[in-house]
Order: structure tokens, then sequence, then C-alpha cells
């Protein structure tokens, strides 16, 4: 009798939940807007292997719902609830991403998920709207309003990036040592936006001057070829060698480009002219395009 039991109670779990997988997907997919859809599709196994955590998850922040489908990829799970919702769990059963856009009964990502500076930051900036996705990465948070506009987050919930909304994230305190560099150099502009990457800072002034930094907010890229207010680097920030060189050699064309490198640095003139200088500031390399 118990068996039967156990039996019936396999049989149910089983329609609750369509399939999980563990194996590495063989295709999908590859244009995909996450890394983790971008895997492929996986393949299906036993309903009640899907982890405590992942169920726990589910049925604390989407109570009214259920499991529908779990897939597991190489590296995520991809759980697909009844009402249309996506929520990813790393191979650790800790969530990346929940996707509400298409929900039935969840109009927005539960409060519950959202830490509570970015709800407030949309309160005070976006009163009308909701968040319809959002995503953990290694270096911060991103999320999509209703509206479609897109904010990324640092670590320590400083918007990095507008979104595109037109509005830019201006000489904010987000990043002092940014906006100290771009009010020495640049004063006569400002910051349109700035943009973490894993490995740097992408910054674009209102002028369309463009500058990278590295995780130490050392400026290794200025690139004001596309400069409405500021047409050449400014010769604070080029070394006295490199300048000495291209008065002398170049004496009608000013420096567009400049880059900072491990063993030297390049620059590239009005002209369209390339030059490369190693760390002694010798020219290493001269392309004329």
């Amino acid at each position: 009798m118990k068996k039967l039991a156990l039996f019936v109670a396999l049989i149910a779990l089983s329609f609750a939940v369509a399939s999980c997988t563990k194996e590495t997907p063989t295709g999908g997919n590859n244009n995909s807007n996450n890394q983790w859809e971008a895997e492929g599709n996986g393949v299906p196994v036993n309903a009640v292997d899907i982890d405590p955590a992942i169920v726990s998850f589910v049925n604390t922040h989407f109570p009214e719902t259920s499991i529908l489908s779990c897939n597991q990829t190489e590296n995520y799970y991809r759980v697909i609830l009844s009402d249309n919702t996506k929520v990813y769990f790393t191979r650790a059963f800790g969530w990346v991403e929940v996707n509400c856009e298409h929900s039935s009964i969840y109009g927005a990502v539960p409060e519950t998920i959202v830490p509570e500076q970015i709800t407030a930051y949309v309160t005070a900036n976006y009163p009308n709207q909701h968040i319809d996705e959002i995503e953990r990465e290694s270096n911060g948070w991103e999320i999509e309003l209703n509206n479609d506009v897109e904010l990324k987050f640092d670590a320590k919930f400083n918007v990095v990036n507008n979104g595109g909304n037109g509005n830019g994230s201006g000489n904010s305190t987000d990043y002092a040592e940014i906006n100290t560099f771009v009010n020495t150099y640049f004063p006569q502009t400002e910051i349109l936006r700035v943009k973490a990457e894993d490995d740097e800072y992408e910054v674009k002034l209102a002028d369309g001057t463009e500058i990278s930094f590295n995780l130490n907010f050392e400026w290794t890229h200025i690139d004001c070829e596309e400069g409405t207010v500021y047409h050449a680097i400014p010769a604070e920030l080029v070394p006295e060698q490199i300048a000495a060189y291209v008065t002398a050699n170049y004496p009608a064309q000013h420096i567009d480009k400049i880059e900072k490198r491990a063993n030297g640095w390049e620059i590239e003139l009005s002209n369209g002219v390339e030059i490369e200088f190693d760390s002694n500031f010798n020219v290493t390399h001269i392309d004329n395009n």
C-alpha cells in the first residue's frame, strides 16, 4: 500500500513539473540576448530531480504559479513557470535572471527579489513604470522596465548606464575619479553616460569624445575624432616626447586618438596616420593607411 501511494505521488509530481535537464546541450539558438539561453535547451530528465532550492525559490516568490519545465544547460538551469515567467539559476542554484515580461499572472518582478536600492531608484525616476526583467551580473545588476528602458547598476547600486533613454548619467557622484578627470581635462563638456564592463569603464561625453578607464580608474584610451568641442587630445594628456615628435614630423596635424598600452603608446593623427611608440617613446611602427 505504501509503495502504491508513493507511485501515485510521483505521477502527480510529474504532471506538475514537465521536465528538467542534466546534460550539456548539443545545440540551440545562439542569437539570444543572454549567455544562458545561448547555451541551448538541454535534455529533459525526471521532474523529481529538480533541486529543492529551485522549488523553494518558486514557492516563495511566485506562490500563485508553478513550475512548468526546467532545463539544465552546461552552466545554468532555465525554469519556465506556468504563467510564462522565466527564471535562470546557476549550477549552484543561485538565481541570475527573472523575466516576467510575458507573465499572465505577475505583471512585474516581485519586490521580494529586487534590491531596495534599485526599487527606490525606479520609484523616484520612473514612477509610472515597473520592472519586467532583472539580472544579476558579476559586477552589478541590470533591469528592464515595461517601457523598454534598460538600466545597469554597479555592485554599489550606482547607475552606470541609463539604457539610452536620452537623459545621460551626467556628472553624478557615482564615480568621483572619472568626474574629476573629465572636469579637469574636458571642462567644456560633460559626461553623457558611463558603462561598466567586466574589465573597464566606457565613458561617452556630450561632445562625442569617448574615454576608457581600467578598473583602477586610470585612463587607457581617449578618442576625440568625433568631438564637437574637443577636436584634439588635450595637450596635458600627451607625453611630451610624443608631442615633440608630432610637432617635428607632422606640424600641420593634431592627435585625434591616444592609447596607453602595457608596452607603450599608440596615437592617431587627424590625417589618419597611426604611430606606435614603445615605453621609451621610440617609434616602432607607422601606418600611413
